[in-house]
């Protein structure tokens, strides 16, 4: 399963971290392209935590492993 991100402006450098509902971080990547695909297959199924940020925004949502 693939998570596919797509950015209105590349900003230098954004960041996409996955978190467990209880709070631990599972994944942490950078990137700087507007389009920038995550492979979650190694995640059980489940109800995960997608926080994307750069120097001026944060964006948190919930996506669910099926």
């Amino acid at each position: 399963m693939t998570l596919n991100i797509s950015m209105q402006n590349a900003e230098k450098t954004s960041t996409v971290e996955i978190y467990a509902l209880d709070g631990r971080k599972l994944f942490s990547e950078n990137f700087s392209e507007l389009k920038h695909k995550v492979n979650v297959t190694a995640l059980s199924k489940g109800t995960y935590l997608l926080k994307l940020f750069n120097d001026k925004k944060t964006l948190t949502t919930k996506f669910v492993r099926y």
